[in-house]
């Protein structure tokens, strides 16, 4: 046989087989645009699906169990139209076929607590069969302060528990709140002047409130005090000259009151003034630097200058003495950020010789005719200590040698007479006995 002709030399067969053109087979979601799947391929029917498949030919077709649609809606349970189970085998058919599957729709109900420790709001966020009318309940936190405020969203008002028709995508917040309080700071006088302690007194009401209170200077928190009886001080240091716009914030107390803020004020501190107290007496010399005592009632360290440095110089807050006679000194405070600058005060004084004393130990007796004795005295000032015999029939002294040169009753006075800057010193007398040597 060659093409369609068949060349006949004997009996022969001939077969002719026949095949059916293609025909349409179309497929349909509802709601339309969903995705199905046909022999292994996954396709989005916009409107429809549509293939040409030849007669007689097995094919599979699927549809997921669940399809994501736009934000809190999704689609279940899908049902061909020829009842077949979500995945399944058909025969391609004489003349083309269409199928069907159609979805549940369901739409997200998200339910909120606000604050979540005020109370509950049920069912959980889920999802629920478009158009079913789901109940809503909300519940304060058992054994507190808390109360429910009302619902918002897709629900109002305090009604509970309310039903919410589940047409669309839905969100209910239930509300909560403690008891409300009121917060105020006691003001300060404005203008004000510079003070290094300031007190801050905020009341909260109602007066049971518990809890501690946070004192602010714009953003800056001054510090936190406890309430007593609904009120709470602070002592703060940190106000200097300048602005500040003081507040005072409740933290609120855990299931049982909430926090409240005090209505912000401004006040302007200006400088301090500031006076130097100065009472130096009259000042006996002295070696050794003497401390000056003049303070400020700032509390700012006090400068001095001499303006007779001939007598009394000055170092610092010391004085050192180089002469007698009248010592001027003026203390001055210049001021800083916080206070001005203090008046001077001049103080006159006079620098006067110091007193001192010998110290002048007992002596012992001596025997006529025995060892002389040396003599030792000092004196308070470091000068030197001169002796003079009172008895000299019985003793003489030569600088600091006492001789004994009859027996009786020897006395000694130790003087030193001072200098320009030291008085005399008061003398001092010892008494021995010169027993006479008796011989056997």
């Amino acid at each position: 046989m060659s093409g369609n002709t068949i060349t006949m030399t004997g009996q022969a067969t001939v077969t002719a087989n026949f095949t059916a053109p293609p025909q349409t087979h179309t497929f349909t979601t509802n709601p339309a645009g969903l995705s199905i799947t046909v022999d292994s391929t996954t396709a989005t029917c916009t409107v429809q699906c549509t293939y040409s498949w030849v007669p007689g030919f097995p094919h599979t077709i699927s549809a997921a169990t669940t399809q994501a649609g736009a934000t809190g809606v999704q689609y279940v349970l899908p049902a061909w139209s020829d009842g077949g189970l979500p995945s399944h085998g058909i025969m391609s058919a004489v003349g083309g076929a269409s199928f069907s599957v159609s979805y549940t729709t369901q739409y997200y109900l998200t339910t909120t607590a606000s604050p979540a420790t005020g109370g509950t709001i049920t069912p959980a966020s889920q999802f629920y069969n478009s158009g079913s009318n789901v109940p809503v309940t909300a519940a304060a936190t058992p054994s507190t302060a808390w109360r429910f405020t009302g619902f918002s969203g897709d629900l109002t008002g305090m009604i509970t528990p309310q039903s919410v028709t589940m047409s669309a995508p839905r969100s209910v917040t239930a509300s909560f709140a403690l008891p409300a309080t009121t917060t105020t700071l006691q003001t300060l006088p404005n203008p004000s002047t510079y003070s290094p302690n300031v007190s801050l007194t905020a009341t909260v009401s109602p007066s049971a409130a518990t809890g501690s209170v946070t004192f602010y200077d714009g953003s800056t928190s001054l510090g936190t005090a406890n309430l007593s009886n609904g009120t709470a001080t602070l002592n703060v240091t940190t106000l200097v000259v300048g602005q500040h716009t003081l507040s005072a914030t409740y933290a609120g107390s855990t299931n049982s009151y909430a926090g409240s803020t005090s209505t912000p004020f401004t006040i302007t501190v200006n400088q301090a003034s500031q006076t130097i107290t100065f009472n130096q007496g009259s000042t006996q010399w002295s070696s050794v630097p003497l401390s000056i005592g003049a303070t400020a009632s700032s509390g700012i360290p006090v400068s001095f200058s001499s303006s007779t440095t001939n007598i009394c110089a000055v170092s610092g807050s010391n004085m050192t003495l180089v002469g007698l006679g009248t010592c001027t000194i003026t203390a001055s405070q210049a001021g800083n950020t916080n206070y001005s600058p203090a008046a001077s005060v001049t103080q006159s004084f006079s620098v006067t010789p110091a007193p001192q004393t010998i110290s002048f130990g007992a002596l012992s007796d001596m025997p006529l005719g025995g060892p002389t004795v040396t003599l030792s005295a000092t004196a308070s000032s470091f000068l030197p200590v001169t002796f003079v015999s009172s008895t000299p029939g019985v003793c003489m002294v030569s600088g600091a040698v006492l001789t004994a040169v009859a027996a009786g009753s020897c006395s000694i006075v130790a003087s030193q007479p001072g200098n320009s800057y030291y008085s005399a010193a008061p003398n001092v007398t010892r008494t021995c006995n010169v027993t006479d040597i008796q011989i056997a």
